[in-house]
């Protein structure tokens, strides 16, 4: 494959018209190629909007790199109808992509194909796979981890991760006021708190420990206070994401310092929701802080006077 992907979009709904002008715009500055257009339903034509018309039978004629779904509703059933037609599943993209922003394709590629493994103390994690629109090849999804059994856990990851997750105590949430399970890894806690039994954690925890790609690990944190942070910093090898108040005194590429916006009472709200595509998500640039750049899209993070 060359510089330039070449698609082939499935779906010619709404999502397809809403992304016409932006498809047409990267096809025309040279950036993709859209090799044909595709459906479930597609009329008898042999062009729509200047691309060729594939019936669903004949993708194998297509020379796509990648066939981009046009639909984040039925996206994956469409995910599992492309795979019974003979496309790999590496080769399959939501359009839920084209709306996170300053998005490149160069920049989504290469996490694309990085096989990623973001290890972090609470949702975080979990969100930005969603937005990207990947497989979560990590464990720590739909949980918290407090600070002490984070840093305890990320000093000796892959021992830990050879532990079987017991069951220690029921824990009520302070926002829903419903119980959920605290697992134990040895002398490290797991906050299940989007559990409702200690099988299900477990399942689900054995289910996605077994996706960690320990040769690309990014290990994410938010700290509220700067010696946690420093300690995290200082923790390992592998490359490392810390949120932290905009008030903080810490510095480094690896440093992003937060606001909270209109609504947001509690630090992890900033943190959760800057890596969704929702309301009060204007803190970083996703694409570049997975990809080892720190950007900003306000100007939070200058250094403190």
């Amino acid at each position: 494959m060359d510089n330039k992907p070449k698609l082939l979009l499935w779906g010619i709904g709404r999502e397809y018209n809403r992304s016409l002008n932006l498809l047409k715009y990267w096809e025309g500055q040279g950036t993709i190629k859209i090799v044909g257009v595709t459906d479930k339903s597609i009329p008898e034509a042999a062009e729509i909007d200047g691309w060729k018309v594939y019936k669903t039978t004949e993708l194998y004629r297509a020379d796509m790199d990648y066939c981009l779904v046009m639909s984040d509703k039925y996206f994956f059933e469409v995910w599992e109808e492309l795979q019974v037609l003979g496309v790999e599943k590496e080769r399959i993209l939501s359009s839920r992509i084209l709306s996170i922003p300053y998005f490149s394709w160069d920049q989504y590629l290469k996490i694309y194909h990085s096989d990623l493994s973001i290890i972090c103390n609470n949702c975080v994690g979990g969100i930005l796979y969603h937005t990207l629109g990947l497989e979560c090849k990590s464990p720590c999804k739909n949980l918290a981890i407090p600070d002490e059994s984070f840093l305890k856990l990320i000093k000796n990851l892959e021992f830990y991760m050879s532990l079987e997750l017991q069951f220690q105590r029921w824990q009520r949430d302070p926002h829903s006021r419903e119980e959920f399970p605290v697992m134990g890894l040895d002398d490290v806690e797991i906050w299940c708190n989007h559990d409702v039994s200690a099988d299900e954690a477990r399942d689900k925890w054995n289910r996605r420990k077994e996706k960690i790609n320990y040769e690309n690990i990014l290990l994410m944190m938010y700290a509220e206070n700067d010696e946690t942070g420093r300690r995290f910093l200082a923790t390992g090898n592998q490359r490392k994401v810390l949120f932290v108040p905009e008030t903080s005194r810490l510095e480094g590429d690896d440093v992003f310092q937060l606001k909270l916006f209109p609504g947001q009472k509690e630090f992890w709200e900033t943190v959760n929701s800057s890596a969704s595509l929702g309301k009060n998500s204007c803190n970083y640039k996703i694409l570049d802080m997975l990809n080892g750049k720190r950007a900003y899209r306000n100007t939070t993070g200058e250094k403190p006077i």
